[in-house]
């Protein structure tokens, strides 16, 4: 007689914990290609509606701010083509009444 054993994930009598949940929930993301349902969560994950709502919040949380990516944004500059840029650059700065013209010395 022979006996078959069966690889099963050890469960435990408590609830995993949502940041222990987060790391197969990003998998099934992954491998959907989207992020997935509530209840595709709960039957996936083997948990309940409030879990499963905390996770689909983080994963649709948005990425936290940080200073690199403003020092990588782009602003648009105006090219010299531009009219209302040309028109801008013909006339006189006025500042508290006085008059300062490109070139006057």
């Amino acid at each position: 007689m022979t006996i078959e054993t069966t690889t099963q994930e050890s469960r435990s009598a408590y609830p995993p914990p949502v940041d222990a949940l987060l790391p197969k929930a990003r998998k099934l993301t992954a491998e959907l290609g989207e992020v997935p349902s509530r209840n595709r969560l709960m039957t996936e994950l083997r948990i309940g509606a409030p879990k499963a709502r905390a996770i689909l919040a983080e994963l649709t949380a948005p990425a936290p701010f940080t200073d690199t990516v403003s020092a990588n944004r782009l602003h648009l500059v105006p090219s010299s083509s531009d009219p209302q840029t040309q028109r801008r650059r013909s006339r006189p700065e006025h500042r508290n009444g006085w008059c300062f013209s490109h070139g006057a010395g």
